[in-house]
């Protein structure tokens, strides 16, 4: 384990912005419309949330993540694109993955949007990972 994990802040924010370019293409473009859906959520509901305050909170939670993960990647000792992809990938499956099967088994969501949810994270924590990696 090493002593003092090499922290690089630029780093950790481009994964940042990285992981909401890829949430905002996720739930725009890409699965926009099937999330909404499947989570039950109409473009009246869209309009009434605070457009301010969830991309605020989003960031802070986006960059905690990032922090964290780095932490992960470290203690993994990998330097590569690829290597921080799968400590990325390990997390999500370890910690994301089966979390948000509470959803399914017991909120009764559809599988369709745990997919979509979870994906979402598959992909930002590989790309964090990679970038976290890389980036030392």
């Amino acid at each position: 384990m090493p002593a003092q994990i090499p922290l690089n802040f630029w780093a950790i924010l481009v994964s940042t912005i990285f992981s909401m370019v890829v949430g905002f293409l996720w739930y725009g473009p890409l699965f926009g419309k099937t999330w909404k859906k499947e989570q039950g959520i109409t473009d009246a509901d869209m309009k009434k949330s605070d457009m301010i305050k969830a991309p605020i909170v989003n960031f802070i939670g986006a960059l905690v993540m990032a922090f964290i993960l780095r932490h992960a990647v470290a203690y993994a000792n990998v330097t590569t694109l690829a290597g921080g992809a799968v400590v990325g990938m390990l997390n999500w499956l370890g910690f994301i993955a089966v979390v948000m099967l509470n959803g399914v088994i017991y909120e009764k969501k559809s599988w369709k949007l745990y997919c979509i949810n979870s994906g979402y994270y598959l992909v930002t924590l590989a790309l964090t990972g990679a970038i976290l990696a890389s980036w030392v």
